[in-house]
């Protein structure tokens, strides 16, 4: 966390540098050489701690990233790596950019590890799927086709906070906050090729 390491800011630089559409995706983060890293420049640094904290507190690739730096004398880093990972560089990718989104002091990696799961096709006539709202992006083990039209409905409540009473959100959200301009609270949907 930040806290633990007073004046570096990592998170402010990068919060910065989203803001100024500046994110660095996985693979340019791993590129970053060291003509990048210089005594006037704190992103590289800030991307590269980033890209650190994130594979070694996400459930799925901390055990791969401890055997990287376990290796990191006997072997280069960018094949080893990329022998380590590459059957999840698509996945890693997606999770990257969420991470670098919404990276918070205390970012809760194993609530927001999204569980890849290729989707079966809707059978007739329809399907129900239950969602965990304390956690982030999950499957919905469905698979949609291109240029079809699906009808997607939702219900059920989850409790916010607290303050003099209990914040409840269906669906739609609560309009007493916002993040990334939509009510908090609210169900979203994505697909995923």
């Amino acid at each position: 966390p930040e806290d633990d390491m007073p004046g570096f800011a990592r998170i402010s630089v990068i919060h910065r540098e989203r803001t100024a559409a500046r994110s660095l995706s996985l693979s340019a983060v791993q590129k970053l050489g060291p003509q990048e890293f210089g005594p006037q420049t704190s992103e590289p640094y800030a991307w590269s701690w980033a890209l650190c904290e994130f594979l070694s507190h996400h459930p799925r690739y901390r055990e791969r990233f401890q055997q990287l730096g376990e290796s990191i004398f006997r072997t280069s880093v960018g094949p080893e790596f990329q022998r380590l990972f590459a059957d999840d560089a698509v996945p890693m990718g997606i999770e990257w950019a969420q991470f670098a989104r919404h990276i918070a002091p205390g970012y809760d990696f194993a609530r927001t590890a999204i569980e890849f799961e290729a989707g079966k096709p809707l059978g007739p006539p329809d399907a129900t799927i239950s969602i965990r709202a304390d956690h982030g992006w999950q499957s919905s083990k469905i698979a949609v086709e291109a240029g079809a039209t699906y009808a997607i409905s939702a219900t059920g409540q989850v409790t916010l906070g607290k303050s003099t009473k209990p914040w409840l959100s269906g669906p739609e959200g609560i309009t007493l906050r916002y993040a990334d301009g939509r009510p908090i609270g609210k169900l979203l949907a994505g697909i995923l090729e």
